[in-house]
C-alpha cells in the first residue's frame, strides 16, 4: 500500500496548477508514495525585510500542518527564496 505524502503549497496560489501537475506526475511515476496536495495554499509570514523565508518559519508551518491533519510525510512547496539557498 502506498504511503500518502501531504503536499503544501506555501504562499502564492498562482502556482497551484503546477504543483497539482507535479504531484500527479510523482504519484504516477512510482508506487511507493501518493502525493496529495492540500486544497488551499497556506499563507506565509512576511520575510521581515530579509528577502527570504527562514527555515524555522517554514518548519513551524509544516509541523503545524502535520499535527492538524495527523499526516505522514509533509512536503512544502515554496515559490519564493529560502534562507541560505
Amino acid at each position: 500500500m502506498a504511503e500518502v505524502v501531504t503536499v503544501v503549497c506555501l504562499g502564492d496560489p498562482e502556482h497551484r496548477p503546477l504543483i497539482d501537475r507535479a504531484a500527479e506526475l510523482l504519484s504516477r511515476s512510482q508506487q511507493r508514495f501518493v502525493f496529495q496536495v492540500l486544497p488551499h495554499p497556506v499563507p506565509l509570514p512576511t520575510t521581515g525585510g530579509a528577502g527570504a523565508y527562514s527555515w524555522a518559519a517554514l518548519e513551524s508551518i509544516l509541523v503545524r500542518v502535520k499535527a492538524e491533519r495527523s499526516a505522514g510525510p509533509v512536503l512544502g512547496v515554496l515559490t519564493g527564496p529560502i534562507q541560505y539557498n
